[in-house]
């Protein structure tokens, strides 16, 4: 891949991992009802979606940094 491409890969990977980020937060605060998930564990998969797109887009976007 190019390198702007892959600079661009990686701000779409930070942009879903806060967007991840904001909508658990959003639905938690005004969920009317009963989930089948434990709190807990559903707050594991969101921090482990939001590092994991962090990760992957600071990685995606070093490479195309350092592609030249």
């Amino acid at each position: 891949m190019k390198k702007e491409t892959l600079k661009e890969l990686g701000k779409g990977f930070i942009t879903f991992g806060n967007s991840v980020g904001a909508l658990s937060v959003v639905y938690g605060l005004f969920e009317k009802g009963s989930h089948n998930i434990p709190t807990s564990i559903l707050a594991a998969i969101v921090t482990y979606i939001v590092v994991m797109a962090y990760a992957g887009g600071i990685i995606a976007i070093e490479k195309g940094a350092n592609d030249d």
